[in-house]
């Protein structure tokens, strides 16, 4: 399949002179009865701004538009129009112009996360094939019922127009999205903004195929600048001691943050199994899911390999599992660190100021080589605890010599997912 790039955001769009939005994240909902607070309780967790509902007998389902769709109070969502239209097991393609298309899938009365996007010809089409590519591996005999796209996109199947589809019933059958009211604490709000983007990214294999395939053409690409590195020092002269000191050997603390941040954008469930931990070592991105349903361990492994590209490891008899991947760190940063001193007034002040939970302990010397400048250092072991991202707990603290070992995202309870960080690491200081 080609790469491409998948809508992020909602749209919305005009069909008979009626408004429709397309590209909603959909969540199925568990609870039978109270589903609408449940819906609710979803938007105002991360911060969308409407939602509609979708209840079937097969499924109850919430859709929501993100801010950026604001104000779309009482307009229809487009793939719940179709599904009222077309029934319970279909996939298709629509023309809005002459390049850009809205496609839906809908399997077992659900709309499926992810395939309700608007896009180019070249993203739409490659979301198709993918789409089939997953059904037909983690399905068995299930398949879509009907097929619907234009001729000119060379998918096969129906040629439909939505002007011929949503008319009459359809726009009365279709439900409209409702604003999610709120007010939150300043807490709150800090604590969200990360999980936000989490939350629009784990809205199923649209992004989450597109990171893959943008991430192994970045590896290929670091790999070859790498060798090209590589060769070209070989006839450097020696290394001075900033170049061979340990903490230049590593990148900052902030821009590991930030790479690691970008790494553990992971869905928060693939074929009914929930995140529990994520982990950024070295270079390696580990991932930790439980099994929550009745979904068995193939059909996670089936969804694990088709989304994230990587195969996984089983545990605790096939109950919990671990999914494994590298990510491109950043380079070595050379700035010279502070003195002792000076280096722990600055990390105890920056999260003393900010109320974040940070231990600083040890503070053993280490030698230099015989044929360096004669000046020693040592290091500190430091571990922090927060409910912000990474790379936002840290974003102001000036302090070089900050090196990351590791990053831990830990997931809370199912129902109510808080998300906490810890990063541990080095501090290395002058004497």
């Amino acid at each position: 399949m080609p790469t491409h790039d998948a809508a992020l955001t909602a749209h919305k769009i005009h069909i008979n002179g009626e408004p429709y939005v397309a590209g909603l994240y959909w969540q199925t909902l568990r609870h039978a009865v109270t589903y609408r607070d449940e819906a609710k309780a979803l938007g105002k967790q991360h911060a969308m701004h409407a939602f509609t509902i979708r209840k079937t007998p097969l499924v109850i389902q919430a859709g929501f538009a993100p801010e950026n769709l604001a104000p779309c109070k009482g307009v229809r969502s487009l793939a719940a129009a179709l599904a009222c239209v077309l029934g319970d097991n279909w996939i298709g393609a629509f023309m809005i112009d002459a390049d850009t298309f809205a496609m839906v899938a809908v399997l077992d009365g659900g709309i499926m996360p992810g395939r309700d996007i608007v896009g180019s010809r070249a993203v739409v089409l490659a979301m198709l094939h993918d789409t089939l590519d997953i059904v037909d591996a983690s399905s068995g005999a299930k398949c879509f019922e009907r097929r619907i796209a234009p001729v000119s996109l060379g998918f096969g199947g129906e040629d439909v127009a939505l002007r011929d589809l949503l008319r009459g019933k359809a726009l009365r059958a279709a439900p409209k999205l409702r604003p999610i009211t709120f007010t939150v604490s300043r807490r709150e709000i800090i604590t969200w903004t990360g999980a936000c983007m989490l939350l629009l990214l784990a809205s199923g294999a649209t992004l989450v195929i597109v990171k893959a395939r943008r991430e192994a053409a970045a590896l290929a690409q670091a790999e070859a600048e790498l060798a090209a590195a590589r060769q070209a020092t070989a006839e450097a002269p020696a290394p001075s001691l900033e170049e061979t000191a340990p903490w230049s050997l590593a990148p900052s603390a902030l821009a590991a943050a930030r790479a690691c941040d970008h790494a553990l954008d992971l869905p928060l469930s693939l074929a009914g199994w929930t995140l529990n931990e994520g982990r950024c070592i070295g270079e390696q991105v580990l991932a930790s899911y439980a099994r929550r349903g009745a979904q068995p361990l193939a059909d996670f492994r089936a969804e694990a390999l088709a989304l994230l590209s990587s195969d996984v490891k089983a545990h605790d008899n096939g109950e919990s599992a671990t999914v494994a991947g590298r990510y491109i760190a950043p380079p070595p940063d050379l700035q010279q660190p502070l003195g002792d001193f000076d280096a722990t007034v600055v990390f105890a002040s920056y999260f003393q100021q900010r109320g974040i939970p940070a231990q600083l302990t040890g503070g053993s010397a280490l030698e230099e080589p015989a044929d360096t400048p004669p000046r020693a250092w040592k290091t500190y072991a430091f571990s922090i605890q927060s409910e912000l991202a990474p790379s936002r707990a840290i974003a102001d603290l000036a302090l070089p010599g900050l090196r990351v070992r590791t990053i831990t995202m830990n997931i809370g309870d199912v129902q109510q997912p808080l998300i906490r960080w810890t990063i541990a690491g080095d501090l290395y200081v002058f004497l």
